[in-house]
């Protein structure tokens, strides 16, 4: 098969990329699709979702406690609605996303959406502050993760967060990790004030749960981790997340819902470190319009220019025709050639060498 867009041809067989070339150089292929005033791109990448989350969409507001928040999660966060998964995932598709990195329950049934063409890597997510609560959700986070890789999906157990998970479970899954993990890191300013003082609302909502009294120990940094959200990080925190190789996710509308701390975009790129963009989940988030997260993104820091944006939207591959190698998965998106390209809507999408859109 062979994809053509206004300059380049691109073939496939398969699942993969087999050559990308000018239309000039192009060879006759049996099956070509050209599509008109189209701009190809490399799939997006949704880098941070729970859609097990998708049936709180506008359950509640936020009333200004991120702990409180959270709270309200948990108390709804056992019903998840499968039908609301689907719809959620089915929005991500229509809006470009070909992978998503999907932050999971133990407790999730997740039938409802693994039959869909998405590329998945889930992160079954641990906490639990007591050491008996931890050792029992770390058992049921490796059965669903062994469960989700038998079926095919990539799949791992991480530890929510620094902060909700007993410090010696957390340590000791991030020393043991063989593969990348994904944590909540520096999400809101409750949870600084809980590391720096040990008290504070974050601090009495942990208390409550059976967590220790007095300030927590530090988390470790895992080896090119991807940590989420990272609003409130120190210099320090900056050097570290550097020396470890981290890729760091930023959600803007969930941001933005929660009017967090300005996220640190320009002390981040200059460091070096990797920026992604996620949605976050519809508790906080309106809709899996990943088309509009990126123009959120725009309207946060407008001196970003659309080629930025759609770098880091496609897991930081350079946007543009340079992305597509031969070996590459065929993840292929396709956006009108226009003035604005972030308006959309998207065209063409291909996940693994098969037509979504």
């Amino acid at each position: 098969m062979q994809l053509r867009d206004s300059q380049k041809a691109i073939g496939i067989d398969g699942d993969h990329i087999t050559y990308v070339c000018d239309l000039n150089d192009a060879p006759v292929e049996a099956e070509t699709i050209t599509l008109a005033d189209t701009v190809l791109l490399p799939g997006f990448v949704n880098a941070h979702c729970h859609l097990d989350l998708s049936h709180m969409k506008d359950q509640f507001s936020y009333n200004g406690s991120f702990s409180g928040w959270i709270q309200e999660v948990m108390a709804q966060r056992l019903t998840p609605d499968a039908d609301a998964m689907r719809s959620a995932a089915q929005a991500l598709i229509q809006s470009g996303v070909t992978s998503v990195n999907d932050h999971v329950g133990a407790w999730s049934d997740l039938s409802s959406i693994t039959d869909l063409p998405l590329r998945y890597r889930f992160f079954v997510e641990v906490s639990g502050v007591t050491p008996e609560t931890a050792a029992t959700r770390l058992q049921m986070a490796q059965d669903l993760a062994i469960q989700l890789q038998r079926e095919g999906k990539m799949a791992t157990a991480t530890p929510h967060s620094s902060y909700s998970l007993h410090a010696a479970t957390r340590d000791s899954m991030i020393g043991n990790a063989t593969t990348t993990l994904s944590i909540h890191y520096a999400e809101s300013a409750e949870e600084k004030d809980y590391f720096v003082t040990g008290a504070g609302k974050m601090a009495d909502f942990l208390h409550d749960l059976g967590a220790p009294q007095g300030k927590p120990t530090a988390m470790p940094f895992p080896k090119s981790f991807l940590a989420v959200h990272c609003n409130t990080v120190t210099d320090d925190d900056i050097q570290r997340l550097k020396t470890s190789g981290a890729t760091v996710v930023h959600c803007p509308r969930s941001h933005r819902y929660f009017n967090h701390p300005p996220f640190p975009l320009q002390k981040l790129r200059d460091a070096g470190i990797p920026i992604q963009i996620g949605t976050d989940s519809l508790a906080s988030c309106p809709n899996m319009d990943f088309l509009e997260e990126l123009r959120a993104m725009r309207e946060e820091f407008p001196f970003l220019t659309a080629t930025e944006i759609l770098k880091m939207a496609s897991g930081n591959c350079q946007a543009g025709g340079a992305a597509f190698a031969p070996g590459q998965f065929a993840d292929i998106v396709g956006l009108p050639m226009q003035d604005d390209i972030l308006q959309g809507p998207v065209t063409f999408s291909m996940i693994g060498g098969k037509r979504v859109i």
